[in-house]
Formats: C-alpha cells, sequence, structure tokens
C-alpha cells in the first residue's frame, strides 16, 4: 500500500518509512552539532590563556631545537 505526504505530492511513503522520524533524526543531529560548537567555544574563551601558553612553549622549544 501506497500512500503520499501531505503537502508534497510527489514525495511518496512507502511500507515501513515514516517521515517524522526523518525529521528527528536530522533535529538530534543539530543539537549535537551545536552542543559541540558551543563547549568548543566556551572552551576557547576559558582556556584561551592557556592554549596560547602551550602554543608558545611548543613555537620556542622547535625555535631553540632546529636553531631559528
Amino acid at each position: 500500500m501506497e500512500r503520499r505526504m501531505r503537502g508534497n505530492s510527489h514525495v511518496r511513503c512507502g511500507v515501513g518509512e515514516n517521515p517524522e522520524i526523518t525529521s528527528k533524526d536530522y533535529l538530534s543531529l543539530l543539537i549535537v552539532v551545536l552542543l559541540v560548537v558551543v563547549t568548543g567555544a566556551v572552551f576557547l574563551v576559558l582556556y584561551q590563556d592557556s592554549i596560547k601558553d602551550i602554543w608558545n612553549g611548543i613555537v620556542n622549544k622547535a625555535k631553540t631545537v632546529f636553531g631559528i
């Protein structure tokens, strides 16, 4: 048995397909991506000075090792 989705007469949902599940999956993925981005931004703000110190230490060590 075949049925058509509301609002789009060209798209068909076959047996076992549920458009609501797909929408929920994409919404869940979007939420995960947003959480990762926000967590990264918070981490960067909180540890920005430490990251700069670590990077400067790496650069200085490379300069002394390679005589730059």
